[in-house]
């Protein structure tokens, strides 16, 4: 299995909070009444992007110094390795995380550093890809541009816009992801999944290879024969869908038309711990919704491995295991 998209802070256990807080000097009561109340805020409270989005403050918070970011990434990557991945790309906001005067270097750095370690442990490959983030002004979020071409295949393997898209309009951003394409960074986008359509259009009209969610792509037959021809892949994250009300139900997720239209669909959590999901779960989920044939299951598995942001031979090396892992099923 593989996660395309899976952000960092909504991604921490319980676990990894408490030993957050407690490095953090935070009382445990405030991460054990967070935990005590999310799941029943999210399916019960939630009503749109705007309102998940407030269940990340507490674990950026907790992610204000390079320890804490380089222990949650460590931590995270070797969850993901035991759940069965073969490869992810995790990302997340370095601009969100410098209120102890971090830098974006320095919060990237602290990043790659848990990225490494959980590599020489767990031997699984992964990269980090950076958000700017809509709302923040043109100079931070070109900055996050700038760390990115810096790390670029050095762990870190692309960029990506993330926030509100009906607050903030997609189109607005085109500056800044002028900088990514002139260095030839890889960028994914959230769009389609609070706004319609139309933001779909706009991240591909700046350099979009990926879409974040997607799942507006259903309206406009046109955008669908579009993503079908250029192979520009939708990151679905279905249970998230549902918990953001991108969707109504989870039996509402487009999964079918899209694969029948020969869109490059793929399946990821989005975050593991706000919307209580693994990667594992989520097929099971799928299998149980639509009948999905082994074809199918396949295809799914195969889309993830043709889209991520690597080169050819690293690729063909994620096929073989892929490929070997399926063979013993």
């Amino acid at each position: 299995m593989i996660d395309l998209h899976i952000h960092l802070d909504g991604s921490l256990s319980k676990e990894d909070l408490l030993y957050l807080a407690k490095i953090n000097h935070l009382e445990e009561k405030i991460v054990l009444e967070y935990e005590q109340h999310l799941q029943i805020d999210i399916k019960n409270k939630c009503r749109c992007l705007s309102d998940y989005l407030s269940y990340f403050d507490l674990p950026v918070k907790l992610l204000q110094n390079a320890s804490s970011l380089t222990y949650a990434t460590y931590s995270l990557f070797k969850r993901l390795s035991k759940q069965g991945l073969i490869y992810a790309e995790v990302r997340f906001a370095p601009c969100l995380h410098l209120e102890n005067n971090l830098t974006q270097t320095q919060a990237v750095k602290a990043v790659l550093k848990g990225l490494e370690m959980a590599k020489n442990e767990t031997l699984m490959p992964g990269q980090i890809i950076l958000c700017c983030m809509r709302g923040k002004d043109e100079a931070t979020n070109l900055e996050t541009i700038k760390v990115a071409k810096e790390f670029y295949k050095k762990g870190v393997c692309g960029v990506d816009l993330a926030g509100s898209e009906k607050e903030y309009k997609t189109e607005e951003y085109k500056n800044v992801f002028r900088l990514a394409n002139e260095n030839n960074i890889p960028i994914t986008i959230h769009a389609g999944e609070d706004d319609n359509y139309k933001s779909i259009w706009e991240a591909i009209r700046i350099g979009a290879r990926r879409i974040g969610h997607g799942v507006a792509s259903i309206e406009d037959p046109m955008l669908m024969e579009f993503l079908s021809q250029t192979k520009i892949a939708l990151e679905l994250c279905p249970t998230s869908e549902v918990d953001t009300h991108a969707i109504n139900a989870y039996k509402d997720l487009p999964i079918k038309e899209f694969l029948k239209k020969g869109i490059m669909v793929t399946i990821n959590t989005d975050d593991m711990a706000i919307s209580n999901i693994t990667l594992k779960e989520e097929f099971k989920k799928l299998q149980e919704c639509f009948s999905l044939s082994e074809e199918e299951i396949t295809k799914l598995f195969k889309n993830s491995i043709e889209s991520a942001f690597l080169d050819n031979d690293q690729k063909d090396y994620l096929t073989n295991i892929f490929q070997e892992k399926f063979s013993q099923k």
